[in-house]
């Protein structure tokens, strides 16, 4: 988890004082029984953990014990105006930070200005607000669960698939996922997923024309169909960690393959980058070490970054070119990093 620490306020004035964000441990449940107790169900798995200290400050914890750490970077900040105090977690950049699984454990330190019974409202961005009742007592402590943040983020559900509206005007939506906590950190697929062209609820008809940021993120999916009409993937780390993807199908409408977005996908044994496809970001294909078949359909050798495939990749794949075009190939900047490149007729 990445985190934009925002310890600049005074220390005898109400607001956030600190925060700080813990490392990375080794396992996405790790079963730290400090923090979770033996036994606990799915939906106390995200939890928040206070302590008013002697020196009436709030001592604050966000602890999860299920989901991936945040990839990205974020501001954490808190206010306190009159008897609401309100903490929020907001994405600040798409640089990946980290790609390490993790608990969410945020300890923030609070200065509260008066010894009474206070509203906290914690705000992750794109979840529900929760709020509790927290009094300054010194030594006071407890738990509470956010039970709202485990609540569906998404506009509507059609045969099992998510999506949030683009444009309502223009009836365009994007694949989402049904909850990113509470699903034992997955966000809701498996099996074979076949995105439609188009969707139809509550009596319009909605085109489908983009993959949303984590959609399919640590997912057990076997394979995965995009068809045509969907023209983006957006942000990164869509495929990120589903180690049974081993069938996948992009749209001929994509120009990008974003950050991450196969990264760990371990299973993908052959990929088909599109014509429409120019840029390869990095890391795309890292960690997809059984990958043996890439076939590019384009004849001009798309931008990828040193990074954009594992090394084990380039010295054991195929790359597969269209035909008059291995020369082109052999000399581009990463794809000439390929230890064996053959034409191949499309």
């Amino acid at each position: 988890m990445a985190c934009k620490d925002s310890d600049d306020s005074p220390q005898d004035k109400a607001g956030l004082i600190s925060a700080n964000v813990s490392s990375c441990k080794d396992s996405a449940n790790d079963g730290n029984s400090a923090t979770r107790e033996e036994g606990m169900e799915e939906d106390g798995q995200h939890h928040l953990e206070y302590e008013i200290g002697s020196d009436s400050r709030l001592y604050l914890k966000d602890i999860n014990h299920y989901v991936p750490c945040s990839m990205t970077a974020f501001d954490v900040d808190a206010t306190v105006k009159g008897d609401t105090i309100t903490v929020t977690e907001k994405a600040t950049t798409g640089d990946v930070v980290s790609s390490c699984f993790c608990p969410i454990d945020v300890d923030m330190v609070i200065g509260l200005s008066e010894k009474k019974t206070y509203t906290l409202v914690y705000a992750v961005e794109g979840l529900v607000p929760e709020k509790f009742t927290i009094t300054n007592n010194p030594g006071q402590s407890g738990r509470f669960d956010p039970k709202a943040i485990d609540q569906p983020i998404f506009d509507m559900e059609v045969d099992g698939i998510y999506y949030n509206i683009i444009s309502s005007d223009e009836q365009t939506v994007e694949v989402t996922y049904r909850a990113y906590y509470g699903e034992g950190y997955r966000t809701g697929y498996e099996g074979d997923i076949v995105i439609p062209e188009q969707i139809t609820y509550k009596g319009k008809t909605y085109t489908v024309t983009a993959i949303g940021q984590y959609a399919f993120v640590a997912n057990v999916l076997t394979s995965i169909y995009i068809p045509n009409t969907v023209k983006e993937i957006k942000g990164e780390m869509c495929f990120l960690n589903c180690p049974n993807l081993a069938s996948v199908r992009l749209s001929d409408g994509m120009t990008k393959i974003p950050q991450h977005t196969f990264n760990g996908c371990t299973s993908l044994a052959e990929i088909t980058i599109p014509e429409s496809v120019t840029e390869i970001c990095s890391n795309a294909f890292v960690y997809c070490e059984n990958l043996t078949k890439i076939y590019v359909r384009s004849s001009k050798a798309p931008k990828i970054d040193i990074s954009s495939f594992y090394d084990k990749t380039t010295q054991n794949a195929t790359l597969y070119v269209p035909v008059g075009s291995k020369e082109a190939y052999s000399k581009a900047d990463y794809w000439k990093n390929f230890a064996h490149i053959e034409e191949y007729d499309f």
